[in-house]
């Protein structure tokens, strides 16, 4: 089969699902689906090439819901967001989803519910043109997170599901000869059912987490120090922070970066806890303060720094545990800083939650 024809079968099979009766084997719904691909791939890694090159590290910086996948793409550079992430999504992951739905629609619906008469095959022949809007419009779904506009996004999205939602269920009717109406319930009552499969089987795995003490934070029966931290540092939009910890020696450690797209000058990092008395401008009084400097968009710094506020106690250089392991740290992180290089540190922010336990 010729790259041009699989292209053209691919459209019209998505525009006359009705028309989708053709036995295939599995192989042949493979071999059809991956020559119909190559052309909407060639133009998805030109739409990325063309779009990164024209928003710049607009990607990597956005902090907008639903873009987390798409930042790790774009933090590759041009090759990651317009050949890498096209590549494993049309090359990888959609026919994965091909071959792994097919094979739930058929234990559910046919095994499971008797609803549908054909085979394997036949419900991967009709999965296979159900994935064809999602290959043939995947390059308008790239122009939304190119443009990091969420709406677009979310809109470019429905209309690729929808029209592929109508194509599996019409190509599973042509392909199992049952009526759409028995086509969509098979299908409807396969989401649901996996829905449900899923739902349990995570909350049986966190019940048992539960159970076996996975989540504990403290001390374990009999004063053992054999348990699981608890640590976590929430940043807010714009920023990163990860990796928090502290040590029983009474240092603060943890990894920062900010992704405003603009320079810092004169950044000074604080941490306070979070029921600090405020001054005059909402700022923390007696801050632990960290000097950073120029802080340039996307440039992660690691921090360390003395956590001496209450309730832990001051850092003794005597003492060889001046905070007892357990004990919780309870914090802001603010960060000043001044828009123009020379200019006074009079911009703060208060830009991540703090909560840790000593080790």
């Amino acid at each position: 089969m010729d790259i041009v024809g699989a292209f053209k079968e691919a459209v019209h099979g998505a525009l006359h699902p009705r028309e989708n009766t053709a036995k295939r084997s599995v192989r042949e719904s493979l071999l059809l689906y991956y020559n119909a691909a190559i052309i909407p791939l060639i133009i998805a890694i030109a739409i990325g090439v063309v779009g990164y090159f024209a928003v710049g590290n607009a990607i990597a910086a956005t902090t907008t819901p639903g873009f987390a996948f798409y930042r790790i793409f774009a933090s590759l550079g041009v090759v990651g967001i317009a050949v890498a992430l096209p590549a494993l999504e049309m090359l990888v992951f959609m026919p994965l989803s091909i071959l792994i739905g097919s094979a739930i629609y058929q234990l559910f619906a046919k095994r499971l519910l008797k609803m549908w008469p054909g085979d394997y095959s036949n419900t991967v022949a009709a999965t296979t043109f159900g994935a064809m809007p999602g290959v043939l419009l995947f390059g308008l779904t790239e122009i939304g997170v190119l443009s990091t506009s969420y709406s677009f996004f979310i809109i470019a999205t429905a209309v690729v599901a929808l029209w592929s939602i109508i194509v599996t269920v019409v190509s599973i009717s042509a392909q199992h000869k049952i009526s759409v109406g028995k086509a969509f319930g098979g299908w409807l009552v396969s989401i649901v059912l996996l829905w449900i499969i899923a739902v349990v089987i995570t909350v049986v795995a966190v019940t048992l987490a539960f159970s076996l003490g996975v989540f504990n934070v403290g001390q374990t029966t009999g004063g053992s120090s054999g348990y699981l931290q608890g640590s976590e540092c929430i940043a807010a939009p714009g920023y990163v922070c990860n990796a928090a910890n502290l040590s029983t020696l009474g240092t603060l450690s943890f990894n920062f970066m900010q992704n405003t797209g603009t320079t810092l000058y004169g950044a000074v990092l604080s941490v306070a806890p979070q029921n600090a008395t405020l001054d005059v401008n909402g700022f923390p009084m007696d801050p632990t303060t960290y000097q950073i400097g120029t802080l340039a968009s996307g440039s992660a710094i690691s921090v360390r720094m003395p956590a001496t506020y209450p309730p832990l106690p001051q850092v003794c250089s005597t003492c060889s545990a001046p905070v007892s392991p357990g004990t919780p740290l309870l914090g802001y992180i603010w960060l000043n800083y001044s828009g123009t290089q020379g200019g006074p540190s009079n911009i703060a922010n208060k830009v991540a939650t703090i909560s840790v336990k000593a080790s």
